[in-house]
């Protein structure tokens, strides 16, 4: 985990998405799906989204989306306080940024672990606090 983890607070924000089966090991395929009914990956903030065993792979809306129209669920990213930091090491591996920050911060489990991705390389991991 990243020596800067630190309490943020996100406001709601609108996304599109994909449900990955199988949960988090069906990530590659959702955001693969994701991606090509957007036409890409360029100028979208994309985001994984994590609870009670449900993955989903989101794409912030732009105006003019139409969810049904692209044939995907529309939804919300939550709100509220969330320990972020950012994930070094592989990306199946991001597990253990979010059970240090677990331990470090501790959990709010009413609301999703959020996967931050800024660019393929740059990768974090946000668990709600109280």
């Amino acid at each position: 985990m990243d020596a800067t983890a630190k309490v943020v607070t996100r406001s709601e924000a609108p996304v599109l998405f994909v449900r990955a089966e199988g949960g988090p090991a069906g990530a590659p395929v959702a955001f693969a799906r994701l991606e090509a009914a957007l036409g890409g990956p360029r100028g979208r903030r994309f985001w994984g989204w994590f609870h009670r065993g449900e993955y989903r792979a989101c794409a912030e809306t732009k105006p003019g989306d139409d969810a049904s129209r692209l044939a995907l669920e529309a939804g919300t990213l939550p709100a509220g306080r969330f320990a972020r930091a950012r994930h070094a090491g592989p990306a199946p591996e991001i597990h253990r940024t979010f059970l240090a920050l677990i331990e470090r911060f501790g959990t709010d489990a009413s609301r999703a672990d959020l996967e931050e991705y800024r660019r393929e390389d740059e990768v974090y991991a946000l668990h709600p606090v109280p």
